[in-house]
């Protein structure tokens, strides 16, 4: 009992001796510059982009880590005026304390809070922007699974996008080639009408209702360039009305889309191994591909068994203009469709 209680007590004190001389012995091993110089120089050798950081400040418990304030990340090329396409309110790394006795950085967790991401598209005038995203990277190592969780805002004020995986990839040099990553994304209740406004459609109508989810799995095996995708999207309950003609609106309707594809980031091409749409008056099926390099489609292929016309002026109020429904107009027709 004694001899138990000795042995505990040894334990104990040993446990204080040694946080007390990591609180006075670790900050000679590593200085926030140092880990603010690591970083930035890391990052501009891997990946070409130059990464600003302010505020250093590091902290010994709970765990061993530094925090940095207004991070901002942009490209070479850009002027000191451009805009940074990456900020963030805060970086808070946990470190790894047995690799900093031998001065070498290696990070538990990373945590990006107030984070913002906005891309410029081709499209002159279009952006690509995530709001307020949070990202917590765990086992930051190189040729290791380092897994991580996305929570953000997209074309929306509450937070609707999440994406959890997985990914392993050598940093040392960093190559797209090399990384292997899997990952589910989901996507929650984005406004059909902000949706196709921020695509720049065009049309004729007004969308009055109608919500957008996708839920996807990406996987991207090792040693090839191409990144594939299982996704399944819900339009639920569409309802618009055309311009000409505000007071009559479309039946609501739900489309359910789901699509298997891979895109090849050294061709630029877009493959479509399988494309199933489900509608209250037909279901369509296709595959193809798309060059996204020339914008052309290569041989995108589209067919529905059976197509009920009954309620396709309700649907579709262009075609209700040309086949009003008191003709009625019914039926069932097929479609066979070849896009090139």
């Amino acid at each position: 009992m004694q001899s138990g209680f000795k042995w505990a007590l040894g334990i104990i004190l040993l446990i204080v001796f040694l946080l007390g001389l990591l609180v006075f012995v670790l900050p000679s091993f590593v200085k926030p510059d140092f880990v603010k110089q690591f970083l930035t120089e890391t990052v501009e050798k891997h990946t070409g982009f130059l990464l600003a950081l302010d505020q250093p400040e590091f902290s010994i418990f709970p765990i061993p880590s530094f925090q940095f304030k207004n991070v901002k990340v942009r490209n070479k090329t850009d002027s000191s005026t451009t805009p940074a396409f990456l900020t963030a309110d805060q970086i808070q790394c946990e470190l790894r304390v047995f690799p900093l006795l031998f001065k070498q950085v290696e990070f538990a967790k990373v945590k990006f809070s107030g984070m913002t991401v906005k891309l410029a598209l081709p499209t002159e005038g279009r952006f690509f922007h995530l709001r307020e995203i949070n990202l917590t990277l765990e086992n930051v190592r190189s040729n290791d699974w380092i897994k991580f969780s996305l929570e953000g805002k997209w074309l929306g004020e509450e937070p609707n996008l999440f994406i959890k995986g997985k990914a392993k990839a050598n940093f040392n040099p960093w190559s797209w080639n090399q990384t292997i990553l899997n990952a589910d994304l989901d996507l929650r209740n984005v406004s059909a009408g902000k949706l196709l406004e921020w695509l720049g459609l065009s049309w004729s109508g007004q969308v009055k209702e109608g919500v957008v989810s996708v839920t996807a799995g990406l996987s991207k095996l090792e040693n090839t360039s191409a990144l594939s995708a299982t996704t399944k999207l819900i339009l639920d309950q569409l309802v618009y009305y055309l311009t000409l003609d505000p007071t009559n609106t479309s039946k609501p309707v739900r489309y359910d889309l789901g699509v298997d594809a891979s895109v090849d980031f050294d061709t630029q091409v877009l493959s479509l191994t399988n494309i199933q749409l489900v509608t209250p008056f037909a279901t369509v099926q296709g595959k193809g591909g798309v060059d996204l390099v020339n914008q052309k489609l290569e041989g995108v292929q589209l067919n529905a068994d059976a197509i009920l016309l009954d309620d396709l002026p309700k649907y579709f109020l262009t075609l209700a203009r040309v086949l009003p429904l008191n003709l009625g107009f019914s039926g069932e027709a097929k479609a066979d469709l070849l896009l090139q």
